[in-house]
């Protein structure tokens, strides 16, 4: 009962590091001057290495410190809560990561950096944590809870490498069981102790976003769509076995199954909004999968389906973070100031293109790119920070990306003819030579000189 009763301190202690993460990346957004890239990364990487030092120092003396101290030993745990408690660590660390990656990101870091130095912190935070158990004669180092740390860690370090952005999320969601009525100390008394510490109630999901994984760019279909894959348990009253009792009161004897669940799911971050504030809000929120239609087969064989499956997670969020009018007013108080701050400003986004136009000279594409995304969130009529952009892109490989920036460019200004020939070296570069001599052409009509190179071949 000890180890569960740490774990579930361990399970605060970890959301506690996720909301104060969250207004680490709040505050980075704030930053977004030249002059400051070089200080806002100090401060997030002080402040992370702060917190982590004061939160495994808080942990020792809070909850280790008490129990006797022993040589370092392992605890193989694999068999507890039909491993549930893998699907919360694995989610944990894939969530911090992905927030001092973003932290790093909105500071200035390049895509890279912030990878290699802001993902793995959640790996960094929880194997401490494992080490503590591993010194402590109650408990002891688990292998299996550190696979899972490195799978979450894995898989969103390895997303981002391959195709810098996460196509594939961790999900969690939660619904009330009747468990907790039997063994409140173990499985919580409260709503929220429940959502922590009822593995009966919870769900754990990997999300596929179904456009980007096996879809074309060019698709119509909504690029938010996903569809989502859960495992869960059900019927246990104990970590490895259930008990017959309880404080002198009887427990009904429970079968203890394993769930498979399949889900249509939306991918809050793919949502189409330009709001900052918003844009952010569904990014925290994007953790909780939306309830929806599922269907599930237990490991008894029996298959079940639901109009809509795990309402819980969100009405609680819904009556603790909507539905209350206080909460309520000072979000959109803090709204109507976060929209009052915003708006063009051209001049800073001349100092952005200008900046990312010297990177470009440079043939450093990928801080040419950060720094033309900063020129356009300051001035989205920039044409010219548009299709440069496009060029940093198309030097590293994401063409179909630049011919989005010069299409756009022509959007805004349909004489800016360099954009016409590149569009053209794009379709010659996929030989397709018919688009490649339209828009040539065009390029000459408008009077781009020495095309006659690219248009001697032309119908």
């Amino acid at each position: 009962m000890h180890n569960y009763k740490l774990k579930s301190h361990k399970s605060k202690l970890t959301v506690l590091l996720l909301l104060f993460a969250f207004s680490l990346t709040a505050f980075s957004q704030e930053n977004d001057s030249l002059k400051d890239v070089k200080k806002n990364i100090g401060i997030v990487i002080g402040t992370e290495a702060a917190l982590y030092a004061g939160t495994m120092t808080g942990l020792y003396y809070l909850w280790y410190a008490d129990y006797n101290q022993g040589k370092f030993h392992l605890h193989n745990d694999n068999s507890n809560w039909l491993q549930m408690d893998k699907g919360g660590h694995a989610t944990s660390a894939y969530y911090i990561g992905s927030l001092g990656y973003e932290a790093l990101r909105l500071a200035g870091c390049n895509e890279k950096k912030s990878t290699l130095y802001g993902a793995p912190i959640g790996f960094v935070f929880l194997t401490t944590v494992e080490f503590f158990d591993g010194l402590s004669s109650g408990w002891g180092f688990s292998w299996g809870d550190m696979a899972a740390n490195a799978f979450g860690t894995a898989l969103f370090m390895g997303q981002q490498a391959l195709w810098h952005e996460q196509r594939i999320s961790l999900k969690y969601s939660y619904h009330n069981t009747q468990f907790p009525q039997y063994r409140p100390d173990l499985l919580g008394s409260n709503l929220p102790e429940k959502m922590l510490k009822d593995y009966n109630g919870q769900t754990f999901w990997l999300s596929f976003n179904i456009k980007s994984l096996l879809l074309n760019k060019d698709s119509k279909f909504p690029s938010w769509i996903n569809i989502a894959f859960g495992y869960s348990g059900d019927g246990m009253s104990g970590a490895v076995y259930n008990t017959s009792s309880y404080n002198g009161q009887a427990i009904p004897e429970f079968t203890r199954t394993r769930q498979f669940l399949l889900s249509p799911d939306i991918d809050l971050t793919r949502i189409p909004v330009k709001n900052k504030f918003l844009k952010t809000t569904l990014k925290v929120l994007n953790i909780i999968k939306i309830p929806m239609p599922a269907i599930m087969l237990d490991s008894q064989g029996k298959f079940s389906a639901y109009w809509l499956y795990f309402k819980t997670t969100f009405y609680y969020l819904c009556r603790k973070l909507i539905c209350m009018k206080r909460i309520f007013k000072t979000i959109a108080f803090a709204s109507l100031l976060f929209l009052a701050s915003c708006g063009n400003n051209p001049e800073k986004s001349r100092n952005f293109y200008d900046k990312g136009m010297d990177y470009l000279y440079c043939s450093q594409f990928e801080e040419a790119i950060e720094h033309f995304d900063k020129a356009i969130k300051y001035d989205a009529e920039n044409y010219e920070a548009y299709f440069y952009r496009g060029c940093a892109k198309y030097n590293i490989f994401q063409r179909e990306s630049a011919l989005e920036d010069y299409n756009k460019t022509l959007e805004l200004n349909p004489d800016y003819l360099q954009a016409y020939f590149n569009i053209g070296l794009y379709y010659r570069s996929i030989s397709d030579y018919d688009m490649a001599c339209y828009y040539f052409k065009i390029a000459e009509a408008k009077g781009r000189p020495n095309m006659e190179d690219y248009t001697k071949h032309c119908r």
